[in-house]
């Protein structure tokens, strides 16, 4: 299962923030965002997940299907940062990984990261920086899939104790939090 991601209070839910210069004190809003980029950053990593073949199903926090996985996260921050006509996507963001079926004295967070990204943009256009938000996200995707496959099959372990671990016919439910 994956959770709807929770945003920080620093990132503004309805208005992309481009903030300009080095030391990013001034800030302007872009635009307003179609939805909300939580929903958004949650939705294509669930999708992700699914794809990946990694578990039989990813599903969202309102799903009622059985689980045993759960992803949750937190995006704290989410902005450009512009300068002499170009600028750069900075994404932030935690992520957790639970187990509800662990054995008893093992701990259920498989997996705790923090994931900074930043990617350039070509240019302040709202196209350009849109291009470089989904490049900053589909790069976390990556991570954020890579680091789960390793937390599911821990070496020095084996095989049997793997499989106990990892039950891929078990779906998964991705949750990036709760919004608003």
């Amino acid at each position: 299962m994956v959770y709807g991601f929770l945003l920080a209070d620093a990132v503004d839910p309805r208005h992309f923030v481009i903030r300009e210069g080095q030391g990013g004190s001034s800030s302007a809003m872009l635009q307003k965002w179609e939805e909300n980029p939580a929903e958004m950053v949650s939705e294509l990593i669930r999708r992700d997940i699914e794809a990946s073949g990694l578990f039989q199903k990813a599903v969202d926090q309102w799903s009622t299907v059985r689980h045993r996985y759960a992803l949750e996260g937190k995006i704290n921050t989410l902005h450009a940062v512009a300068s002499r006509g170009k600028a750069k996507i900075q994404m932030e963001v935690e992520a957790t990984l639970i187990d509800f079926e662990q054995r008893p004295g093992r701990g259920k967070t498989l997996m705790k990261k923090d994931y900074k990204i930043e990617v350039p943009s070509a240019d302040t256009s709202s196209s350009s920086i849109a291009r470089a938000i989904n490049l900053a996200v589909k790069q976390l995707s990556e991570r954020v899939r890579s680091d789960i496959r390793e937390s599911l099959t821990p070496s020095g372990e084996s095989g049997d104790d793997r499989q106990e671990l990892w039950r891929p016919e078990l779906p998964v439910r991705l949750s990036l939090g709760n919004l608003m």
